[in-house]
């Protein structure tokens, strides 16, 4: 159809994204970004064709640098998953020392890298989902990344306590950490629990975020993957 057509079918409310629509449309998405509602023909034409064709419309990407630490804390936990699932079978020896010293160090640079993304979040606010996207799944999305930092947390800490209290010293590649902890096979086998049942819980939520991303796909909402592609 084309967009003068368009938008005489808008004004006169003959399309089935009406005036009523627009005018819900454009105040819920100025009130989520607490700037001034302001109605014009402009702003009508183009959120409902946000909301007829967003496979069409370009949506708001993140910045670089949290696209760059997105993608290589994705990197980091998909690596760290074979790591740590391959090396607690190998036998006593040279081997298994360098691989867990080499999985502590990788989760501890983890720990670092989500403090540096907590940061940029912090000051740097995401971009909103756009307004085609249902409430509920917006809704399921925020639970899964919030799950997702929670436990990108709590696994390298758990993970240092658990050796600190192993007997044995902890370090960041080669420089040498603090050592908060004993020797004590009770606390040691808490925090290892600990350890394996968020590394669960955290492969079962990034599984759904892969599952919410491929559902986009699906629903010919390719265009909302883009906002964290590297290119």
């Amino acid at each position: 159809m084309p967009i003068a057509a368009f938008g005489a079918n808008v004004a006169r409310g003959s399309h089935r994204c009406g005036p009523r629509r627009i005018r819900h449309t454009i105040r819920h998405a100025y009130r989520a970004s607490e700037a001034p509602v302001a109605v014009g023909p402009r702003d009508s034409l183009v959120f409902c064709l946000l909301i007829q064709f967003p496979d069409k419309m370009s949506e708001p990407r993140y910045r670089i640098p949290a696209i760059v630490m997105h993608w290589l804390m994705a990197l980091v936990v998909l690596f760290m998953f074979g790591l740590g699932w391959w090396m607690v079978d190998l036998p006593q020896g040279a081997q298994r020392s360098y691989y867990f010293a080499l999985h502590k160090s990788l989760g501890i640079s983890l720990f670092l890298l989500l403090g540096a993304r907590l940061a940029w979040r912090f000051k740097h606010r995401p971009p909103a989902l756009p307004v085609h996207v249902a409430v509920w799944q917006q809704r399921l999305a925020g639970a899964v990344h919030a799950g997702l930092y929670v436990l990108l947390f709590l696994q390298p800490l758990s993970g240092y306590l658990s050796s600190s209290f192993s007997g044995y010293k902890t370090r960041l590649f080669t420089v040498p950490l603090p050592h908060w902890g004993w020797r004590d096979a009770p606390l040691n086998e808490l925090f290892t629990e600990i350890h394996v049942v968020s590394a669960v819980l955290l492969a079962i939520l990034v599984l759904s975020h892969l599952a919410g991303a491929l559902s986009h796909v699906a629903a010919g909402q390719a265009n909302l993957l883009k906002r964290m592609w590297p290119w």
